[in-house]
């Protein structure tokens, strides 16, 4: 079953061909009030909140608080762990690490968060998760089998088996604060080998305007910023939000020609 934030995610991608998630770490989260008003402005179509690291789960609630003072737009956890729970938000995504070598991230986690999800009655996105290298934060915490950013075959082998167990997105993370992004065929590759109706979500490294155009370009529909934002503020970021919409016809034109 779809609900209403993924259902308006969904629209806002079919209507202008993305939607861009800026992720807030509850944990870095100084003058946010601020931070908020200015990425708003931006173009951002909704606000992820988590990372990997932990935090007390009265942070994760406030981060959410404060962003829904601020914006009307979509807040959406993004968890590392229990401690990423805030019951003040309007979904979560309810991740699979789908390359995790420890049994915790590929179901003791969400086992463990099901019965409060419930009892929060929180609207979840099942998504599965796909973690590249081996040296940022989220591929240590994690405890991931490594992926190269060019190994498309493994990439797309999880993301097929993410579709066949009914999860609604793929979530590409090339992981928090690396230098580079994604090779566009990865994404490419990837975005031909699922149904047109999982959403694919790319993450990590994308800091310039080339690089969002490349990847919107090659078939992602949803993209994710969040180091290039606590580095930069607002401006770089409304580059990256007009690079994705520059990749926006190229990849309509594939879809019309038939092409993955």
């Amino acid at each position: 079953m779809i609900g209403n934030i993924e259902s308006r995610i969904r629209q806002i991608v079919s209507e202008k061909g993305f939607f861009h998630f800026t992720l807030i770490d509850p944990e870095k989260t100084d003058s946010l009030q601020k931070q908020i008003v200015g990425l708003d402005a931006t173009g951002t179509d909704g606000y992820l909140v988590g990372g990997s690291t932990g935090f007390y789960p009265t942070q994760a609630e406030e981060t959410v608080r404060v962003i829904k003072n601020f914006s009307s737009k979509p807040v959406v956890l993004f968890p590392g762990g229990l401690f990423g729970l805030a019951k003040n938000a309007d979904a979560i995504f309810y991740l699979t690490l789908l390359n995790s070598l420890s049994p915790y991230f590929l179901i003791g986690a969400q086992a463990q968060a099901a019965p409060l999800i419930y009892k929060m009655k929180m609207e979840a996105i099942p998504v599965g998760y796909v973690v590249f290298g081996k040296s940022s934060m989220v591929s240590i915490m994690g405890m991931t089998q490594e992926i190269e950013p060019r190994n498309y075959k493994a990439a797309s082998a999880y993301a097929m088996a993410a579709s066949l167990m009914g999860m609604h997105a793929v979530y590409l993370e090339g992981g928090s604060g690396v230098e580079k992004p994604l090779p566009p065929d990865t994404i490419l590759k990837v975005r031909s080998s699922i149904p047109k109706d999982v959403l694919l979500i790319v993450g990590g490294g994308i800091r310039e305007k080339e690089d969002a155009r490349s990847a919107v370009e090659s078939g992602a529909d949803i993209i994710v910023n969040g180091t290039v934002v606590e580095e930069s503020g607002s401006k770089s970021l409304a580059k990256i939000i007009e690079g994705c919409g520059e990749g926006v016809s190229v990849k309509r034109s594939r879809v019309l020609r038939g092409c993955p």
